[in-house]
């Protein structure tokens, strides 16, 4: 068992490698063609598309690993599905009519403001075929969405940067390669039609299901998603452009070595201990087994981060680009605790506890609001923005640990 678990999470994590290396590689050539300016401007449109695909789901695609295998869970990813689509056609009716009573008119605001709605929406069907794939064990297939994904999307930005280096170009090529990818996935994994008679009972009968990730769930992983594309946007705004444009490549590349272990983890961890909380009613083994994991492998990454950030900016991306190396060293606790908080919070899921998640991400986007707008200065703003992140971090890895024990920490703590 020990032996499978790990060489699961090596086949995963292998996958996730390759799906995030190519972004960085691409990102070498990318920040030449487009400069810290329109890169900025795309980070801050691209932000507004995350939060926007966080809603459009009503994070059910969280529950799909929730769901028995086979019949069952293709069901369930049909109700997501459905979901998905009638809820991007009523945000695009909203945000047209917006559009319509303001009358902007500028062609970079009218073409981003085109393509938001269905990026979102096509950012949110990867997301959840993915989840599906994992969820179901189909790793391989899983490893084979995530490259495609991260290659078609590359591709295109990089011919798109030839022809027309702008942040409107980097949107709609970014739209067209989630929109290949999300063909790659539904001939990967297809979902049943057979139940397109029945979409509206099954849908509400899904929801009503898992109301919990509606009603906390939803709310917390959109305010999630506001925490953390909110940095980006408030920094545009004091800081200007150009600043916004270091943090978005520091986010990017300073991620690229936690997304590889921290993803492959989460995604054998949640199949791990969801199974093991439906035998024994807890999943405390599981939780401990991949926290030290984590914990060495973010131990790796802060030394590493810490000697390294500033040269290897300069000399990848640029000299332009070396405020990003130094902004990255700030960032460091904040990505360090991220590693091992975020892949372990998925117990709360598990624990039916998504209310406790909701509390957590209102104190984090209070904090992330009030650090950034008030601080005096950038550095200083951004330093005190990770240490407060890491504190808040370590609060979230306390209450997962104290949930993954179940009813026996309930028991033991009552003698």
């Amino acid at each position: 068992m020990q032996n499978s678990y790990w060489k699961t999470v090596l086949s995963v994590f292998t996958g996730s490698a390759i799906a995030q290396v190519i972004p960085v590689l691409g990102a070498l050539l990318i920040a030449r063609q487009f400069g810290p300016g329109q890169f900025g401007l795309f980070s801050a449109w691209l932000g507004i598309v995350i939060i926007l695909s966080t809603a459009v789901t009503g994070r059910l695609e969280v529950s799909l690993a929730l769901e028995r295998d086979g019949r069952f869970r293709n069901v369930a990813a049909f109700a997501v599905l459905v979901t998905t689509l009638l809820t991007a056609i009523a945000v695009l009716l909203v945000l047209g009519s917006l559009h319509v009573l303001t009358g902007y008119n500028y062609f970079d605001t009218l073409m981003l403001l085109l393509v938001l709605v269905p990026c979102a929406t096509l950012f949110a069907l990867n997301q959840a075929w993915q989840s599906w794939a994992a969820a179901e064990g189909r790793f391989r297939q899983l490893n084979m969405m995530r490259v495609a994904q991260s290659i078609f999307v590359v591709v295109l930005q990089i011919v798109a940067g030839v022809f027309w280096p702008t942040a409107t170009a980097l949107a709609m090529s970014y739209a067209l390669g989630l929109l290949l990818a999300q063909a790659y996935c539904m001939w990967l994994l297809p979902v049943s039609m057979r139940w397109m008679r029945r979409w509206r009972p099954l849908m509400l009968a899904y929801a009503r299901r898992h109301r919990k990730f509606l009603a906390y769930s939803l709310p917390a992983d959109f305010i999630n998603a506001l925490a953390i594309q909110l940095p980006i946007m408030i920094v545009a705004h004091r800081f200007g452009a150009e600043s916004a444009g270091y943090l978005a490549l520091v986010i990017r590349v300073l991620g690229l070595p936690l997304s590889f272990l921290g993803k492959a983890v989460l995604d054998v961890f949640k199949r791990q201990a969801s199974m093991a909380f439906r035998e024994r009613g807890e999943c405390r083994h599981e939780y401990v087994r991949t926290f030290w994991v984590l914990g060495a492998g973010s131990v790796i990454f802060a030394i590493g981060a810490y000697f390294l950030s500033e040269p290897v900016f300069a000399i990848a991306f640029g000299e332009e680009w070396r405020p990003a190396g130094l902004m990255s060293v700030l960032l460091i606790p904040m990505f360090t605790l991220r590693f091992i908080a975020s892949p372990l919070s998925y117990v709360i899921y598990i624990f039916n506890k998504q209310q406790v998640d909701l509390i957590w991400q209102i104190c984090l986007l209070a904090m992330t609001y009030g650090v950034l707008s008030y601080v005096g200065t950038e550095s200083a703003a951004i330093l005190i923005y990770s240490v407060s992140y890491a504190l808040l971090y370590m609060v979230y890895l306390a209450i997962s640990y104290r949930y993954s024990c179940g009813e026996s920490h309930k028991q033991r703590a009552n003698l």
